[in-house]
């Protein structure tokens, strides 16, 4: 069982159009030297409750604006992909990072993510 506090990166747990789209968006991305990675996938009702009470009634910068069954995540048609560079996550999407994560986008939309 998954921790709350885990993100989980098992694919397997997409819906098959979402995980073969996401798949291709990362090599996509990936063959322009682009570091994306998936971050997180298929999200259980209790880790959407705890994102949901980040910035509210625990500490922290509000992360989600819907609870559990509210996110595309608890059913499968959901991918987050993030920067991940020298080992880490990176949500900046500024500054040097804007045109990447630009391209990312327009890749997903490509592949039929939006």
């Amino acid at each position: 069982i998954m921790s709350v506090t885990t993100a989980d990166r098992d694919l397997s747990l997409l819906h098959p159009v979402v995980r073969e789209a996401a798949e291709r968006v990362v090599v996509r991305a990936n063959a322009e030297g682009l570091p994306f990675a998936v971050f997180e996938g298929w999200r259980s009702p209790a880790r959407q409750n705890h994102l949901y009470a980040q910035g509210r009634t625990r500490p922290g910068p509000k992360v989600t604006f819907v609870r559990a069954w509210g996110s595309y995540h608890q059913y499968g048609l959901a991918v987050d992909l993030v920067l991940r560079t020298n080992g880490n996550w990176s949500w900046d999407a500024s500054g040097a990072n804007a045109a990447s994560w630009t391209r990312m986008h327009r890749i997903g939309e490509e592949e039929g993510l939006e």
